[in-house]
């Protein structure tokens, strides 16, 4: 066994155990990360995951299942929880902790060791299009108190936190898996809003916490957190963290680009990190590996891996809750349906100036770019959704700016994210707005497309069924007349 390999957390190629996978669990790696192309539904995780176990029970098996637009569990077919976004304009931590809990079972259930949620980052600045809906919001105070209640939840569950993306994400306009985002902000702007959620999480006793993949020139001009002593020094020395430090997947551009999987992994090791997750790229997981070996027998940082290891390896033997699995936090499960939709209904933004038009067949079109992130499959289950609630609806590929193909008693329905960024959105929101001033528009991003349509906009803090389910039931009850 080499130390190296008590630090990696590797994907996992298709949906069964390869023998080369089984051949680096036996030699001792920590763990894996499953992703949403392993398996098709939860029963289908739960199968992988007991061919993983099998191979060896003390294994870290992680997973990205925030809620609402970020499922892996459940990428088929949408989340059953609304997301971050919502549960903050609802405002409640009680019931972010009912979720988290929710969430948690599910994944206990599934055999999942460590969740990398919650998302502690701030929702940004009108130029953001990164962290949005995945954000509890934009008040520190509010965003902690959430990202609390949802360690609690979640760990009450018998799964490990992990709070992401350290030190905040959420003042980077730039995406790191495409390039470096570089922030600007004050050590003292981020300490007193910033750093205030990994504090809560911290006091809440979260077991691991992630690295943001993001530059930070006031603290380290010269390396992103990830690989930056003097940020992952304030994790450590200033809120007193003595988990596991996570780096986000090194594949992406932020590090791969600018430092390579290897170097870059070993910065992070040195920096701080325990824990480094190698991303979906199988093929070249083990030249990462076995780069990082070899450079390793002329680094004093060799002496340091059995440290961190250990640390990382107390992940997949965490004591369970007090009460065994009994004593999880288990929730209402006939209830959650019913608590899902509420939370949704209560986070709608619906700003209309007039009473909606007598009832008539609606026309859905769908404004963002193609292969737009996040939400790429909203349009289709909103059809869904819209259909359930007894509405008369169809989709369109038309234009907006055209709308050939629409019917003098349709109502058109256009779906927007981040329009408010998006030059292009904009032109095509103005162009149906001015052909068919009687239209809607439904944004399924955060709350700064409002502001593009006055008086005509339902906002959905998200994508997930529950979220759209709510928008859905507003547009029975106003096309009706009820």
């Amino acid at each position: 066994m080499a130390a190296i390999d008590g630090c990696l957390l590797a994907g996992v190629a298709g949906r069964e155990l390869s023998e080369d996978l089984a051949r680096w669990i036996d030699e001792g790696l920590a763990g894996v990360v499953l992703f949403a192309r392993n398996f098709e539904d939860p029963e289908g995780c739960r199968h992988l995951i007991d061919a993983l176990r099998a191979r060896r029970e003390d294994l870290v098996i992680a997973i990205d299942e925030e809620g609402g637009d970020v499922t892996r569990l459940h990428a088929a077919t949408g989340s059953p929880w609304p997301g971050n976004l919502a549960l903050g304009a609802v405002g409640e931590p009680a019931t972010t902790r009912l979720i988290a809990a929710s969430i948690g079972r599910e994944l206990f259930e599934a055999g999942v060791t460590l969740d990398f949620a919650p998302v502690a980052d701030l929702v940004g600045p009108e130029t953001d299009s990164v962290i949005g809906t995945r954000s509890f919001g934009g008040d520190p105070c509010q965003v902690a108190a959430h990202t609390a209640a949802f360690v609690r939840g979640l760990q009450g569950a018998g799964v490990a936190a992990c709070a992401k993306h350290f030190p905040g994400h959420g003042a980077a306009t730039a995406d790191s898996h495409r390039g470096l985002p570089t922030v600007a902000l004050s050590p003292e702007c981020l300490r007193r809003d910033h750093l205030l959620p990994f504090a809560a999480a911290v006091a809440a006793g979260v077991a691991a916490v992630m690295t943001a993949h993001v530059r930070y020139l006031s603290l380290d001009p010269d390396a992103p957190a990830t690989l930056s002593k003097p940020v992952l020094s304030l994790l450590r020395e200033e809120l007193g963290f003595e988990g596991v430090v996570v780096s986000d997947a090194l594949e992406m551009a932020a590090i791969s680009r600018s430092r390579g999987m290897a170097a870059g992994g070993l910065a992070a090791l040195d920096a701080g990190v325990d824990l480094l997750c190698l991303g979906s790229e199988v093929a070249g997981q083990r030249e990462t590996r076995d780069a990082m070996l070899t450079a390793l027998r002329h680094q004093a940082l060799a002496e340091r891996l059995a440290e961190k290891a250990d640390r990382v390896h107390r992940l997949a033997v965490l004591s369970p809750p007090a009460g065994g699995a009994a004593g999880r936090e288990e929730g209402d499960r006939e209830a959650a349906p019913t608590l899902a939709l509420e939370v949704a209904r209560r986070a709608l933004v619906v700003d209309l100036c007039s009473e909606l038009p007598a009832l008539k067949p609606l026309v859905l079109l769908d404004a963002r770019p193609r292969g737009a992130s996040g939400i790429g499959r909203t349009p289709a289950r909103l059809l869904t959704a819209l259909s359930a609630a007894g509405l008369p609806v169809r989709a369109s590929d038309a234009s907006p700016g055209e709308m050939s193909d629409l019917g003098p008693k349709e109502l058109p329905l256009l779906v927007v994210q981040d329009a408010h960024l998006d030059p292009a959105q904009q032109a095509r929101l103005r162009a149906l707005l001015a052909a068919h001033p009687e239209a809607l528009v439904v944004g399924v991003g955060t709350d700064h497309d409002a502001g593009l349509a006055p008086g005509r906009y339902l906002g959905t803090r998200g994508g997930a069924p529950p979220n759209l389910a709510a928008l859905a039931e507003v547009l029975a009850v106003g096309l009706s007349g009820g």
